[in-house]
């Protein structure tokens, strides 16, 4: 182990948390960890984690790092949206509170992101209405921390000795775990109402105190955490933010009101920046004011949308359909076989395989809409399905769903209002060529996808966070640094079937608009029949 200056870097998506050691000095990657975590299904969109079995994962994987603890001067973490939740034993501390009766599972404490099922809670919050709503879109959805909360607290009141609850946005309970372990400093993760009073994405950290004691406090007894600090002298002051976030401090560019970014995974999240406060934008979430730079009054308002099936709608098609079930152990080798068939149906007909779909529509909201409807009852359509369960079929399938996302990031970009130069995609998504070429020719601007270690932009982005911090510097700066040392990002070339293809970009017109019309035909149908029970 040497003994040069460390900046750590931790990233935990839906299945895996990763963490980074970088040189202070020179922002290179000395070392990456990773370990496997889990995330459960227990119907009903309920979805929960475990807070020990990530923690034991991030100690692991700081073990394996080839580093002196002793050396890290900063630190920053990023994680899913989800909710840890946690009561306060007088003897023990903090212990995990057992979600929705799990007997067999106590230490499911973690309200994972991918959790839909506080529809009911999420429903009261908006009818209560509240100048906060708007800020969020027009309407929370139950993705969020806030219903997320809620439901939990209503779960208190059924029970006969209800608890007082210590509740964490799962980044802040990771950092704090951190801290506390390498005797860090955990101020900065002490809750207290950003700038303007908003919750960033619908945490359940940041509100103005008026919120909560209108929102939650007349459902039950909670904190949010962390509510116990040691007051320690550290020069790693430990810093957390969503894991979108970070991602987007990594590729940002170096003028951050240039580009639209897309974390695309699992779902996706979509990041705007801008120095001018447009105020609150409908279907859009924000304006947020305490994720690029603080001070009384922040300079950059962050605007924020997200769809919530998105690789998600893919694992879909591939786990329905019959002509997939042989690839269930190799989704790689799936997709290279979809990517050839296209190229031979393509050679056969001459043209690009999307005027062979051109009848064929999807509309892809398996687990209701983030953005810009903020619709939790929002689900999938098909047109064009017939008795074909071929692998043409399945090929043409994929397609359809392709042109759904390109649309649905069309739809979305359209609603901020941004003048952008290019479009920005990290995650697993940017590896798919297909995809990023569409989401380029529908938005007619550039799309670009991560220069080096794509999949480490969380990590990086995280560390870059961690290091402003350190600095003593707003994120912008740190940004500006990141981009003078090494490009962030490079430009996609667009597949030759689909570049300068005029004929193609007027049924793509023509399909987009269709598009919107199934998504208000979808919207009025489920108003005509729910008519009938006013």
């Amino acid at each position: 182990m040497s003994n040069q200056l460390v900046g750590l870097g931790v990233d935990l998506g839906s299945t895996e948390v990763r963490i980074g050691a970088y040189n202070l000095e020179t922002n290179e990657l000395i070392s990456i960890a990773s370990k496997r975590v889990t995330y459960y299904d227990h119907g009903d969109r309920r979805f929960t984690q475990s807070s020990i079995e990530i923690i034991a994962a991030v100690i692991e994987c700081v073990g394996k790092l080839p580093i002196d603890v002793l050396n890290v001067r900063s630190c920053g973490v990023a994680a899913t949206c989800s909710l840890a939740v946690f009561y306060q034993d007088m003897t023990q501390g903090l212990k995990p509170y057992r979600l929705y009766g799990l007997d067999k599972d106590v230490h499911q404490n973690v309200v994972f992101w991918m959790d839909g099922s506080s529809t009911k809670q999420c429903a009261e919050i908006n009818n209560s209405g509240g100048i906060e709503l708007e800020y969020m879109g027009g309407s929370f959805i139950p993705e969020m921390g806030i219903p997320k909360l809620a439901s939990v607290l209503k779960g208190l009141k059924d029970v006969d000795n209800p608890l007082s609850l210590e509740v964490f946005d799962l980044h802040t309970y990771i950092a704090y775990e951190m801290a506390e372990r390498y005797h860090w400093d955990p101020s900065l993760l002490i809750n207290k109402p950003n700038w303007n009073g908003i919750g960033h994405d619908g945490e359940v950290k940041g509100w103005n105190n008026d919120f909560y004691s209108r929102t939650l406090k007349p459902l039950g007894d909670f904190k949010i955490g962390p509510t116990r600090i040691k007051k320690i002298f550290s020069l790693v002051r430990v810093v957390s933010c969503i894991d979108c976030y970070s991602s987007w401090v990594a590729m940002c560019s170096a003028k951050s009101d240039e580009s639209l970014f897309m974390a695309a995974g699992t779902s996706t999240c979509y990041i705007y920046a801008n120095t001018k406060d447009q105020g609150c934008i409908p279907g859009v979430w924000g304006p947020f004011t305490n994720i690029l730079d603080g001070g009384e009054k922040p300079k950059w308002s962050v605007y924020e949308a997200g769809q919530s099936t998105t690789g998600k709608l893919l694992e879909h098609l591939f786990d329905t359909h019959p002509a997939a079930r042989t690839y269930s152990k190799d989704r790689g080798l799936l997709f290279a076989d979809i990517e050839d068939a296209i190229e031979i149906i393509e050679a056969q007909c001459g043209q690009s395989v999307h005027l062979e779909t051109k009848h064929m529509f999807t509309y892809g909201e398996l687990q209701g809409n983030r953005t810009p409807f903020c619709d939790p009852h929002m689900s999938g359509m098909f047109i064009g399905e017939n008795a074909d369960t071929s692998f043409r079929d399945l090929v043409f399938k994929y397609v359809s769903v392709l042109e759904f996302l390109a649309f649905q990031t069309r739809h979305i970009k359209d609603c901020f209002k941004a003048n952008v130069s290019d479009i920005r995609i990290s995650g697993s998504q940017a590896r798919n060529t297909r995809l990023l070429s569409l989401i380029s020719l529908v938005n007619d601007l550039p799309v670009k996808i991560p220069a080096h270690r794509a999949d480490l932009m969380g990590v990086k982005g995280a560390y870059l966070m961690g290091k402003a911090k350190h600095l003593d510097v707003n994120v912008v700066d740190i940004i500006a640094e990141n981009n003078s040392k090494s490009p962030t990002a490079y430009e996609i070339n667009i597949l030759g079937s689909l570049k300068n293809n005029q004929h193609l970009k007027k049924l793509l017109q023509i399909k987009y608009d269709i598009y919107l019309d199934m998504a208000e035909t979808q919207r009025k149908y489920r108003s005509m029949v729910d008519s009938c029970f006013a």
